[in-house]
């Protein structure tokens, strides 16, 4: 599994996107829970999430996951699917 681009940070700005979740662990540990936290936050966020996506994974990252993670809406899977191609 490729490594983040940068050191994953989760910013209490996004806790709302996690408000089925242990919030507490998943920001302390953000590298296990990576496949969910990316699916969800592709899924669910705005464009300040697709600016914090980018800083720490590539397209490819967030292509694979949200392609391969059926809690994804296909609206969100073309998005990425097209962003994938014309990057």
């Amino acid at each position: 599994m490729p490594k983040p681009i940068a050191k994953i940070y989760l910013s209490d700005e996004f806790k709302i996107y996690f408000w089925d979740v242990d919030w507490g662990k998943m920001r302390k540990y953000p590298e296990q829970y990576e496949n969910f936290i990316v699916a969800r936050l592709a899924d669910k966020g705005d464009s300040t999430v697709i600016k914090w996506l980018r800083k720490y994974y590539s397209i490819e990252k967030i292509h694979s996951i949200v392609k391969n993670n059926r809690s994804v809406s296909l609206k969100t899977r073309l998005f990425w699917c097209n962003w994938a191609r014309h990057v």
